[in-house]
């Protein structure tokens, strides 16, 4: 039986590390679980069988690896913004900022 892949704290703050390096984006504390979560699923999906050897992938100058690193990005940034999230900006918007607008141009 194949053993499942896992991440320890020390490949964690290399991926972590390798993710700022090359995108600039920082993996907060608070989203740790999901980011494991991530990494061992393009693990799993890559086939690789340690999550060692997709930091390696990851770490190549190469075609196969930049691309992932598109794929690896989309899983890690939410495509969201907090503009939609945020009731109170359509409810600012609604109130003050539209009716402003309206008033001016009339």
């Amino acid at each position: 039986m194949k053993k499942e892949p896992s991440l320890n704290i020390h490949t964690r703050d290399k991926f972590r590390q390798l993710i700022v390096q090359k995108t600039g984006l920082e993996i907060r504390e608070q989203n740790l679980g999901s980011f494991d979560n991530i990494i061992i699923n393009r693990t799993r999906k890559l086939r690789f069988d340690e999550p060692e050897n997709y930091f390696i992938f990851l770490s190549l100058h190469c075609h196969d690896s930049q691309k992932e690193w598109e794929e690896l990005v989309l899983e890690l940034t939410n495509n969201e913004s907090y503009f939609f999230r945020d009731q109170g900006q359509f409810k600012l918007l609604e109130e003050h900022i539209l009716p402003e607008l309206i008033k001016r141009k009339k």
